[in-house]
């Protein structure tokens, strides 16, 4: 994954991809690296999939990365001001890249909370106002970390229901 036009051909497989609504995985099985331009294209993609699905649920998360790719993502993710969920290399959860402490802290409590829920009870379990909560997780929606959907059982106001990626 070296070059930008290779990025390019890549990206255009993934807005097909992404023309419906749905859970993205990223899977990195095999590559040994991942030049920024090629990255570049990638995310650019991604962000442009996740606006167009904001309310739609859709999640993306990238899974085994090696300390090369994960590099190269880090750079190209803070070039971006963006996170991007991933799979830790034993599988066993989900972490964040180029985020700060609290985005980080906000996802794992989130899945603590069994990957589903409001920002009521994420509020209560992180024991923060909802306004903080709010703001926390539009910035984790931006990176795709957690997925929401309209809530039509919702009594007043307009609310939304969050889900994270499921650790496989």
């Amino acid at each position: 994954l070296l070059t930008r036009s290779d990025g390019r051909r890549a990206a255009a497989k993934l807005r097909k991809r992404m023309v419906e609504p749905a859970n993205l995985v990223l899977d990195f099985s095999g590559v040994t690296a991942a030049t920024p331009s090629f990255l570049d294209e990638i995310c650019i993609e991604i962000d442009l999939g996740l606006r167009r699905h904001r309310d739609d649920g859709t999640v993306v998360v990238a899974t085994h990365m090696n300390a090369e790719v994960v590099e190269s993502f880090e750079y190209v993710l803070e070039r971006h001001r963006h996170s991007l969920a991933y799979q830790s290399v034993s599988g066993k959860e989900i972490d964040l890249l180029n985020a700060p402490h609290h985005l980080a802290e906000t996802l794992r409590a989130a899945i603590d909370l069994g990957g589903e829920f409001t920002v009521p009870d994420l509020a209560e379990h992180l024991d923060l106002p909802a306004n903080t909560v709010n703001q926390r997780l539009a910035d984790l929606l931006s990176s795709g970390a957690v997925g929401r959907w309209r809530d039509m059982d919702a009594e007043r106001g307009k609310r939304y229901r969050y889900r994270t990626p499921v650790v496989a």
